[in-house]
């Protein structure tokens, strides 16, 4: 059954519904009618379940089933409310999801499902549609991004297109369809990488974003060995590496530890602004430019379980 304030609801077909989750519905009407009160009543009466909710012009709540491990952090609403009410609270709050659970409205204040994870089982929830945001695999609307002190932002532009740190379109094609859940290589910590011919520093940050990964790291003996295990690939180009200018000096992130002058190619021409740096064949850092742009490896934000040939 689809709600809409300004029509009465219409019948669509869907699948079985469970007949002891239905719920009666009293439709409003201004028809005039001869019929006794009672039997007015019962006349506009249905019982179902609801498919989907118009909160706006072209704007809807729409029910799916999700089974899904993306965390979500829900706000219940203290005063009860009917689905109706929950749905209208829901755009007011300009949250992308609510759901109703024993008469009680709690609405997504963080973290998303993906309607494309619909299934016969899961949790029953009310999703916005068309999504006033971009939705990344990472389970989070995209509203923006950026990556520790380097100027590389995405934001999600009208239409759901998503655009870079200077407004033009990032072609999302480019972009990993979901995060990786399993390592597909021996090293560790887990990396992979981007082969491209023709990169820029922003686009490897969004791709080890979208990917559910950073950048690497390569201050610990763990990551240089893991590194090192791709030297073949990247012995002609730089690697985009997790080192930032940060309050008027060069330091690794996310531990915030100084680069050395020794750590440079070439110590008389260290970059004093906010640069791309990457690092060469032989763990020095170079200034990145459109003649020497970057290999991209990723580094897992966590353990992942290992996934070869021979699993």
């Amino acid at each position: 059954m689809l709600f809409s304030p300004q029509d009465t609801p219409l019948s669509i077909p869907a699948a079985r519904d469970d007949t002891s989750k239905l719920t009666t519905y009293t439709l409003e009407s201004d028809r005039v009618t001869h019929l006794f009160s009672t039997c007015n009543a019962m006349a506009n009466t249905v019982e179902g379940s609801l498919n989907g909710i118009e909160v706006g012009e072209n704007e809807w709540y729409l029910r799916y089933l999700i089974d899904s491990d993306v965390e979500v952090t829900w706000e219940d609403i203290a005063e009860p409310l009917t689905i109706i009410d929950c749905a209208m609270k829901a755009k007011e709050n300009e949250s992308l999801m609510f759901k109703c659970t024993n008469d009680v409205c709690s609405i997504a204040t963080e973290g998303f499902y993906d309607p494309k994870q619909a299934s016969c089982e899961g949790e029953e929830v009310f999703i916005r549609d068309p999504l006033p945001v971009c939705y990344t695999s990472l389970g989070t609307a995209l509203t923006g991004y950026k990556y520790h002190e380097m100027i590389c932002e995405t934001y999600c532009g009208s239409g759901g297109i998503l655009e870079d740190e200077d407004g033009e379109e990032v072609d999302a094609s480019s972009l990993p369809d979901e995060v990786l859940t399993s390592c597909p290589t021996e090293t560790s910590p887990c990396l992979v990488s981007k082969p491209l011919s023709e990169v820029t520093p922003c686009d490897g940050v969004r791709y080890c974003h979208f990917l559910g990964m950073t950048l690497p790291e390569p201050i610990t003996d763990e990551a240089k060995t893991a590194l090192d295990a791709f030297k073949p690939s990247y012995i002609a180009k730089p690697v985009l590496v997790s080192v930032v200018y940060k309050d008027s000096k060069w330091v690794y992130m996310p531990s915030n530890t100084d680069v050395e002058e020794s750590d440079w190619a070439d110590p008389s021409a260290i970059p004093t602004t906010a640069s791309a740096v990457g690092m060469n064949a032989q763990r020095k850092f170079v200034l990145l430019t459109d003649n020497n742009g970057p290999y991209v490896i990723c580094q897992e934000l966590e353990d992942l379980p290992k996934c070869t040939d021979s699993d």
